[in-house]
């Protein structure tokens, strides 16, 4: 990536006339579901351990990270342990948090953190969801806006939104149809479909939907319940995938055993029903500017592997998704900033 970039300010470079200075400027999105469980929920997941390692050793690498499951309970005790190590470690001091409703136990652990100022934030919790415990957690959406080339004339406005739809596993083990889970979901997107309408508004700036979508892309009814819901939001996605088998594993990965033979990758933190089981359910979806100012790269995996002698391989069952956004603005010795195409 990082020859891609300074390939990509090189041709900027052959662009600036005389008297023009080139100001590359980067963004770059992670999508992450934690598993940071409410205090009193699996209590031998080493909650605290992994929050702490994360900030501490991966949250720096990015400017915006949108963290679902980072599940508070009433007084708050994991999403203040976040906050604090996020702010110390990775420079995050601006955050955006979900909503919690009267009914539910807990907030939908919806958790933004940005190195840079949010400039506006809202939050969204959906009406309908099923099954335990998606019936039970405030599940929504959070919206951040964030700027690049921030104070200058060429400034660019981004709209990040950051969810958590309503999962597969929990219906099963109540008789309840697998169908009832694709219904419930449609209408939490048909929900934030409007969410993100009113939020962006008639801005032309670059709209980014990132998080734990709980559709499978790798299998052939995800993949038809994946293109429905982009075509719905009228999203592009990043993963370039023309085909189930061509998304990449985020939950449920594999390696091979002694004996050759597939074994879950990780099992300390990944439910036995999900082992092996090789999802894709994270993602950032996007919007393209209409002015053509930002690029985005492809998607990549955070497999996030943990520190040597750690208890558990990974920081979490999921694998997290980034994403980079590039925007390269030239200043004539006049002052007039103008976009180059990178």
């Amino acid at each position: 990536d990082s020859a891609q970039a300074n390939n990509m300010v090189g041709e900027a470079d052959s662009q600036a006339g005389a008297g023009e200075a080139v100001l590359p400027t980067e963004l770059t999105v992670l999508a992450y579901n934690t598993f940071l469980l409410p205090w009193a929920v699996m209590l031998k997941t080493k909650k605290k351990m992994r929050a702490q390692e994360f900030c501490r050793d991966h949250l720096h690498r990015f400017d915006v990270a949108c963290l679902t499951e980072v599940w508070s309970d009433r007084v708050g005790r994991m999403t203040k342990l976040v906050k604090r190590a996020a702010v110390a470690e990775g420079g995050h001091s601006h955050r955006a948090r979900g909503k919690r409703t009267v009914l539910s136990l807990t907030d939908g652990g919806l958790m933004t953190t940005s190195k840079h100022p949010i400039v506006r934030s809202a939050a969204h919790v959906y009406t309908k969801s099923a099954g335990m415990p998606d019936s039970l957690v405030a599940n929504g959406c959070v919206y951040t806006m964030v700027r690049m080339n921030d104070g200058l004339a060429g400034a660019v406005n981004v709209h990040i939104f950051s969810t958590h739809m309503n999962s597969d596993t929990n219906l099963s083990k109540f008789g309840t149809e697998d169908g009832l889970n694709v219904a419930v979901r449609r209408k939490q997107f048909e929900e934030l479909k409007q969410f993100m309408e009113d939020m962006v508004g008639d801005d032309n700036g670059m709209v980014l939907l990132c998080g734990d979508m709980n559709i499978n892309a790798r299998s052939s009814k995800g993949y038809a319940e994946y293109m429905d819901i982009l075509t719905l939001l009228g999203l592009r996605e990043l993963w370039e995938a023309q085909t189930p088998n061509e998304f990449p594993v985020t939950l449920g990965d594999t390696r091979v055993d002694t004996k050759g033979k597939d074994a879950p990758m990780e099992t300390l933190l990944t439910q036995s029903g999900d082992y092996c089981t090789r999802q894709c359910l994270d993602y950032i979806w996007y919007r393209p500017d209409a002015c053509g100012l930002v690029t985005p790269s492809r998607s990549r995996v955070e497999e996030f592997v943990a520190a040597e002698g750690a208890p558990y391989r990974q920081l979490s069952d999921h694998y997290g998704v980034s994403v980079t956004l590039r925007s390269t603005m030239l200043a004539d010795n006049r002052g007039v900033w103008r976009s180059t195409l990178v």
